[in-house]
């Protein structure tokens, strides 16, 4: 049974056992060459250089990434702490979503840094002034014209609460933010 093809012809895909010997050869140091002439002695199909050198290509891209990965250069938990980042955040917008509540019928001109300190409210002023919260407000920002010039969610007016309720309600059910903020920019 004959297993190797005429030159010129369409070439078949490689297949397992092939590649597997044709990367062996480069993990020993040889050349394209040297590969294509160790093949010459096994039961495969008649291979040209241009085909060992996509080989090449493909077993050098595959080895660079293989190597950053054992040396922990890519994030593999990067899935596990973005869903941690967004069930935080998702937390966070149903706790400001309950607390904004509060402020109905929302026809204060004032801002919630005020209310704060007009109400001896300290529970809302932790709630602002957390690390979460600034995140929060980072990812909302991209979203929410309503706060597009605010420095920090302490900054919204009690009367544009409806504008963000929604928005706050829906991302604390997706559970899925846009934007960036401190914890995430970074990611990938």
């Amino acid at each position: 049974m004959e297993t190797k093809e005429k030159r010129g012809g369409k070439k078949e895909e490689p297949k397992s056992g092939e590649l597997e010997f044709i990367h062996e050869c480069f993990a020993r140091g040889l050349s394209n060459s040297e590969t294509l002439d160790e093949m010459q002695d096994e039961v495969f199909p008649l291979r040209e250089l241009p085909f060992i050198a996509r080989r090449r290509k493909e077993f050098d891209a595959v080895k660079k990434v293989l190597d950053k990965r054992h040396e922990g250069a890519y994030d593999t938990d990067i899935f596990k702490r973005k869903k941690t980042h967004w069930d935080r955040l998702a937390q966070r917008a149903q706790e400001f979503s309950d607390r904004l509540k509060a402020f109905f019928p929302y026809t204060d001109d004032y801002i919630l840094a005020d209310a704060v300190i007009e109400n001896d409210d300290y529970e809302l002023g932790t709630l602002l002034d957390d690390f979460r919260s600034f995140c929060l407000f980072s990812h909302l920002k991209t979203e929410l014209t309503a706060l597009k010039n605010l420095k920090s969610l302490s900054e919204l007016k009690i009367n544009d609460i409806p504008q963000i309720l929604s928005t706050l309600g829906l991302q604390a059910e997706k559970q899925q933010f846009v934007g960036k903020c401190e914890v995430c920019k970074d990611w990938e």
